[in-house]
């Protein structure tokens, strides 16, 4: 009798403990799209209807917008025109007196460059003016209390480069993919580094460009940059991106899909294995950005497209799929659908701010495009515990508790309380001793991490 109770009582614990993780592992993302002000452009004394390609960054709870190019009147890539304007939106300001101001503006007007919010300021990397491709370093710092913008010049990049992309990992800002000429066959196959820890001692001096071994995949630009955590150690992710095509007819360049992760530590002591293949994009990518979420997720906002109904080399000859949100998660390397997005043409990067999301984004499913402000809440979706699991834990609990007064009635001295009268089967001690030194953490990660 004995002997059976423990069997049905191992057999129980393994067929109700799975549900339980079950109920725990189907919460989803929800993002809560919402606009900071309402539609309108980013300076209403310029004639037009938003921007693209500017440096955009958060410096002291400021949204700073720099240069870009003004969308309205332009019949094509070479209409655009480049500004040099600055615009600072105070997000600590109430939402009903939210407004634009225009503070001094750049040394020249430039677009297309990178930009990525650091502790020391907004850091703006290369780009494009009227005439050239830039190589040109520099930090924009909003000081809030002043009101006032400051520019700090820093070492220039080791070769000029457009259309990049870039992000920080602590103190480390990393810059891949770009151009370094006015046309995509100078696509770059290009990983940069730059080291701002000695801006703490305001030392610019120390600050140098280090050229890192590139990914092994094909040169690009238009690609996404994004920092996450891969279970073990912080990475470098580069995905997506453009270059000449090499196969097609019909079209002048192809949409990559690769995926590399570069992990700086492993860097430090075998550079020849910092890079590894990842899952490919589950779509190809018009136009994108992405961030870390959690700990080990990349939120992904993308505007697809069909590359079969492409007739042309331009963007609007491809067929725009629905604006979708995607989340990658680097330790199962697996990608899946999050939900949709309300907008599908990114002018800039989505940035961070207290724990909430900021993006500046046009629609570019409209003819007349206006730059919104978006504020994105990442709200994990509440799913109920639901009678099946109510009625499972019960049944657990009211079990647990029968074979309790069950055996307490059979136990006559400390022999048969402390050791079982020394009856328990071996398997029986085995998964008692090994329940003790697992922990819930790890009951749950390890199945995650072998998988």
């Amino acid at each position: 009798m004995r002997k059976r109770i423990n069997r049905i009582t191992f057999r129980l614990i393994l067929t109700l403990s799975p549900v339980f993780c079950h109920a725990q592992d189907n919460n989803a993302l929800n993002l809560h799209w919402s606009r900071l002000l309402p539609p309108q452009t980013v300076a209403e004394h310029i004639n037009t209807t938003g921007v693209e390609g500017a440096f955009a960054g958060i410096s002291g709870d400021a949204l700073i917008v720099a240069g870009g190019v003004i969308l309205s009147d332009a019949k094509n890539e070479f209409d655009k025109k480049i500004i040099d304007d600055i615009f600072v939106l105070d997000l600590n300001n109430s939402p009903d007196s939210l407004k634009w101001m225009q503070r001094n503006n750049l040394d020249r007007a430039v677009a297309y460059g990178a930009a990525v919010s650091t502790p020391y300021g907004i850091l703006c990397m290369g780009g494009k003016d009227a005439k050239q491709i830039l190589d040109a370093v520099f930090l924009l710092k909003w000081d809030q209390h002043a009101k006032k913008l400051s520019r700090i010049n820093l070492p220039s990049l080791p070769q000029p480069c457009v259309y990049g992309n870039a992000t920080v990992l602590e103190d480390q800002v990393y810059l891949a993919g770009g151009q370094s000429g006015t046309d995509l066959q100078s696509a770059m196959k290009n990983f940069w580094r730059l080291d701002l820890s000695p801006l703490a001692n305001n030392n610019i001096k120390a600050l140098t460009w280090e050229e890192l071994a590139p990914w092994p995949g094909p040169e690009r630009a238009c690609n996404i940059t994004v920092a996450q955590h891969n279970g073990q150690t912080a990475c470098v992710y580069v995905l997506s991106g453009r270059r000449m095509s090499e196969q097609s007819l019909t079209q002048e360049y192809e949409i990559l899909t690769d995926v590399y992760e570069f992990n700086p530590a492993v860097h430090n002591s075998a550079p020849e294995n910092a890079w590894r293949q990842r899952q490919d994009t589950p779509m190809n990518i018009a136009r994108g950005t992405a961030t870390a979420l959690g700990q080990s997720h990349i939120l992904l906002l993308a505007s697809p497209v069909d590359l079969s109904y492409s007739t042309g080399t331009q963007d609007e000859n491809y067929q725009r799929l629905p604006n979708k949100t995607w989340l990658f998660h680097t330790i199962t390397n697996t990608w899946i659908v999050s939900g949709s997005a309300p907008v599908g043409h990114f002018a800039t990067g989505i940035m961070n701010w207290h724990d909430k999301f900021i993006l500046p984004a046009t629609d570019s499913d409209q003819q007349d495009q206006t730059t919104d402000v978006w504020l994105i809440r990442p709200e994990p979706e509440s799913i109920e515990f639901g009678v099946l699991n109510f009625s499972v834990l019960i049944l657990y609990l009211l079990s647990m508790m029968l074979i309790g007064f069950y055996f307490a009635k059979r136990n006559k001295d400390t022999n048969d309380y402390f050791r079982g009268g020394q009856h328990i089967p071996w398997w029986a001690a085995a998964c008692s001793i090994f329940a003790t030194m697992l922990s819930s953490i790890t009951y749950m990660s390890v199945p995650a991490r072998a998988y």
